[in-house]
């Protein structure tokens, strides 16, 4: 009882204790006034974290945990948080989408009609996918048939039908891609503008829906 008596025990986390010692620096054991502060910090922290969300560490997987010290890791070294970070990337596939229309209007100046209407498509897709990506918080429907099927909601004020748009021009890409008929360049003229039309729409289109989601383009 004489050696408990010069110990004072704090209760932390259900079913852990630490002891602390009056004295500084006894053995490497904290200091009484220290652990008061660090019973402080604790007692502070919201009941949810107290339960919910430290129940949820104490079962995180290792993958999980490596998430999160990478998370933590990336704000601190850019010094900036996640959500502009997920802005940066977005930018960047915008950019992306804007080089391949560049690209396609060059082709299609040169009467390439076919690699014209294949780079148009990538110009949509990228636009979409950067989009997309800022909508979900990640980039879980990059496949091109999946694509389509997570456009946000109030993504183009117009309600013009993006989703069947982009099936479209990838259906009309993978013709020019794979099909060896019709051989002449001037017979894809016609699907070359049109497709055309819709690179530039969406270019505009998605670039107005990024930056209202505090992205800047």
């Amino acid at each position: 009882m004489q050696a408990l008596s010069r110990h004072v025990i704090f209760e932390t986390l259900p079913s852990l204790m630490i002891t602390l010692s009056p004295n500084t620096g006894q053995n490497g054991v904290t200091t009484e006034s220290s652990g008061r502060r660090l019973l402080a910090r604790r007692t502070d922290m919201p009941p949810s974290l107290q339960r919910s969300r430290l129940k949820m560490v104490a079962e995180a997987t290792s993958v999980r945990v490596k998430t999160w010290k990478e998370g933590v890791a990336l704000e601190r070294d850019s010094r900036k948080p996640i959500a502009n970070l997920l802005c940066r990337v977005a930018a960047d596939r915008w950019a992306l989408a804007y080089r391949l229309r560049a690209q396609a209007n060059q082709l299609f100046g040169a009467h390439h009609y076919r690699s014209a209407i294949s780079r148009y498509y990538y110009s949509m897709y990228h636009s979409m996918r950067a989009s997309v990506f800022i909508h979900h918080e990640g980039d879980d429907h990059e496949k091109h048939s999946d694509l389509p099927l997570h456009i946000p909601p109030g993504f183009d004020p117009t309600a013009t039908d993006w989703q069947t748009k982009l099936k479209d021009a990838r259906l009309l890409r993978n013709r020019v891609d794979y099909e060896s008929y019709p051989k002449s360049e001037n017979a894809w003229k016609k699907d070359a503008h049109t497709i055309r039309q819709d690179a530039n729409l969406l270019l505009t289109v998605s670039r107005q829906y990024l930056m209202s989601k505090g992205c800047s383009i």
